[in-house]
């Protein structure tokens, strides 16, 4: 989406001791902002609407009142990260941040502030622009904490907790005739593929939390020549038929299966694994779901469970 070129009341600049790709990374990782909580004292959700958008729900504390706002994080026309308000006090407002190499492992961060049409509101009353400042500087120093041991492409999360709670789920599965069993199975691991390749590119923590899944959920040992098998059948299925009517295919499958909300999940949990939920992945998931008859308000909820156990601290 064009964004248009902004109109800043408040700069801030700052340099980030890691490498440019690195801090991009985790200012577009999303998946990280909501599940390890970027900012402190505010809660961030998924909000699944409209489809396709990465659209967050940011709940914050302001003097024991609850300020509500949503906000879509995107990349403009220029490369830049941009936070685009979209609903609450701050609705039309958004924050602009550019990012350059400064060296080859430090990074020049330059944030601005283009205010919506009635001035940028903490919940309480107008901000001044010393307050805007502050506001922006905070953001800054918040992802500056999130990028502490931050790795791009890292696998997020308790992987193994989340396949241990689907796995409870698949014990009707093996009620069914061994032909069955081989389609649902088959199925699940289409799904998992489709959020893959949905960004382009099956990652090797995707590729490797697909053999878990299958070696969890499945009782089957697939190894790395198998796993590219899949993904390969599935990328070229997807450009023969259209990426969009392959995930209407598998999500239907599923759905006639009796495995929508399953297959989703094991979907769900791919797209979330590595690199952060990006736009196209959501996008996907969305789709399946859609024809697996699962509706957005359930995946919502399914995106937010495997969240959660993603975060859990394990117990000592």
């Amino acid at each position: 989406m064009s964004v248009a070129p902004p109109r800043p009341v408040v700069r801030v600049r700052t340099v980030i001791e890691r490498p440019v790709a690195v801090v991009r990374a985790q200012f577009f990782d999303l998946d990280q902002h909501v599940r390890e909580g970027l900012h402190r004292g505010t809660t961030l959700k998924w909000t699944l609407r409209p489809p396709g958008e990465r659209r967050i729900k940011q709940e914050t504390r302001v003097l024991g009142r609850v300020v509500l706002e949503e906000y879509v994080v995107e990349e403009d026309d220029a490369g830049r990260w941009v936070r685009r308000f979209v609903e609450g006090p701050n609705a039309g407002g958004m924050y602009v941040v550019e990012l350059a190499a400064q060296d080859q492992d430090r990074t020049r961060v330059e944030a601005a502030a283009v205010p919506p049409p009635k001035g940028f509101d903490n919940g309480l009353g107008k901000l001044s622009d010393l307050g805007v400042q502050k506001a922006l500087e905070k953001v800054l120093a918040d992802h500056r904490r999130a990028l502490e041991g931050y790795e791009p492409g890292r696998v997020r999360g308790d992987v193994d907790k989340v396949l241990e709670a689907l796995h409870d789920l698949t014990a009707p599965i093996f009620a069914r005739d061994k032909a069955e069993q081989k389609a649902i199975f088959a199925t699940f691991l289409e799904a998992a593929a489709l959020a893959a390749i949905a960004d382009d590119v099956a990652d090797e923590f995707e590729r490797q939390t697909m053999k878990a899944a299958g070696k969890k959920l499945c009782f089957a040992d697939l190894d790395d020549a198998t796993i590219d098998r899949i993904v390969k059948g599935t990328s070229e299925a997807a450009k023969a038929e259209g990426f969009e009517a392959r995930c209407d295919k598998i999500g239907t499958r599923l759905r006639k299966l009796g495995f929508g909300q399953l297959g989703v999940a094991v979907a769900a949990l791919i797209a979330q694994v590595s690199h952060g939920m990006e736009t196209r992945e959501l996008a996907a998931l969305q789709r399946v779901a859609n024809a697996a008859a699962v509706p957005d308000v359930e995946l919502m909820q399914i995106v937010a469970r495997i969240d959660a156990m993603l975060t859990a601290p394990a117990l000592a």
